[in-house]
């Protein structure tokens, strides 16, 4: 059975502010760039645990792969559900 993913505002926000900064510079990759990372996250809803756990308890980390963006998420399997916690450029301090 599936899980139920969601966003929380904080990743929501960061999605946004990726695809405006992405569309500044280049307007056609940021479509592309949105849709691989809503991609990977939809990916979680069948394989939760394929991201490794981070040093922080409970927080796990998937990688975008093509476009250097972390997505940070929580899993509740009590509930079923995977939040996304963050969503940040490889390059900015974790």
């Amino acid at each position: 059975m599936a899980y139920k993913v969601r966003y929380t505002p904080r990743a929501i926000g960061d999605l946004n502010i990726i695809f405006k900064d992405v569309a500044e510079h280049n307007p056609r990759a940021a479509s592309a760039v949105k849709s691989r990372i809503r991609k990977r996250i939809e990916s979680l809803a069948l394989f939760p645990m394929s991201g490794p756990e981070t040093a922080t308890p409970g927080l796990r980390m998937l990688v975008v792969g093509r476009y250097p963006y972390l997505i940070f998420y929580e899993i509740d399997a009590a509930a079923k559900q995977v939040a996304i916690v963050r969503i940040r450029h490889a390059s900015r301090e974790r």
